[in-house]
């Protein structure tokens, strides 16, 4: 699966890790405004289960 990411921060910011996928990968897109926040993201591999995460 692709992310992709737009928008804008004020007072804050925009932190993607878009990872590597397939050009004909499925596409998540994730569009908006932040004011006084952010927006994070970070892609995980299939089957992920939230152990060792920092």
């Amino acid at each position: 699966m692709r992310l992709e990411t737009e928008g804008i921060a004020i007072m804050g910011g925009f932190d993607d890790n878009p990872g590597v996928a397939r050009p004909d990968s499925p596409v998540v897109r994730i569009t908006g405004v932040a004011i006084m926040g952010g927006l994070g993201t970070d892609v995980r591999p299939r089957g992920w289960n939230g152990e060792d995460d920092e």
